[in-house]
């Protein structure tokens, strides 16, 4: 086999053996969902124990754990009144938010997935679910300074290495994230076809070509960053992610420079890549 990079040859053991940070290999993409709700859970769980508020940071792809973690709220009465949700990042279409009727709002979509689902004696107040605007780019950062933390980042990886929408730039690591904060930026080719081709039946057109996202800076900040991967083409980011070095080319290889992050994916997407037999 040839290859740029040895890493995308590896199977599941050399894999977990060279990376970098701590990879979890579970048996399917439900069993990764279903990690990704149990460990929302337990960081709120043990938070509401201590009567201290949550701080979580959540993107909108993955999407899968999120009715999970609502029918666990609901089944094991979890109050969410001291949550705070931070939806990490959005499209925007001609400088401002997509509106709520949109397919793709973000706000629209955590309606969906998670606080329509959630029983109102149980859900947060309005208040408590920020998400990124157009209008005040600034404006998620100044509430994330007023909480103190962010105990969770939920992230995914985007095939050029995104984590929210944080792109790849040509740069170090410390120049990367010295840039990397809160802002509104155009989207890269990948991001707009993968999208297209995940969410919008192929229609690349319609795809916003800009969007607005938490900082990589910002969430780097938090206590603990998990990555959960389930879909076929995963498999070169994962390796790439724990086994390349740490640059802007791609950012989610940054990670490694965070002290508390695990990466779950499934059995699936961890066999070794050929390019030639």
């Amino acid at each position: 086999m040839l290859t740029k990079w040895i890493f995308f040859g590896y199977d599941k053991q050399a894999l977990i053996k060279n990376a970098r940070f701590p990879i979890c290999v579970l048996p399917s993409a439900d069993d990764v969902y279903h990690r990704c709700a149990s460990d929302m859970l337990e960081v709120i769980i043990e938070n509401n124990a201590h009567g201290e508020p949550t701080v979580l940071v959540l993107p909108l792809g993955p999407e899968g754990q999120y009715p999970l973690f609502a029918t666990e709220v609901n089944a094991r009465r979890i109050s969410l009144s001291d949550v705070y949700f931070i939806l990490m990042d959005a499209y925007i279409e001609n400088g401002k938010d997509l509106p709520y009727s949109h397919t793709r709002s973000a706000r629209r979509r955590a309606d969906e997935l998670i606080f329509n689902r959630i029983d109102p004696a149980l859900a947060p107040s309005t208040e408590h679910v920020l998400h990124m605007r157009a209008d005040d780019v600034g404006f998620v950062n100044r509430r994330l300074a007023e909480l103190g933390k962010i105990d969770l980042c939920v992230a995914g990886i985007g095939i050029n290495g995104h984590i929210g929408f944080n792109e790849q730039v040509d740069a170090t690591p410390e120049e990367y994230l010295a840039q990397a904060h809160s802002r509104i930026l155009a989207l890269s080719t990948e991001t707009r076809l993968i999208t297209a081709i995940n969410c919008y039946h192929g229609a690349l057109a319609e795809v916003p070509r800009f969007g607005i996202t938490i900082g990589l800076a910002e969430m780097m900040r938090a206590k603990k960053i998990r990555v959960y991967c389930f879909r076929d083409w995963h498999n070169a980011c994962i390796k790439r992610a724990a086994c390349d070095k740490p640059s802007g080319r791609f950012p989610a290889t940054l990670l490694q420079l965070h002290a508390d992050v695990v990466l779950y994916c499934h059995e699936a997407i961890v066999k070794p890549i050929r390019f030639q037999i």
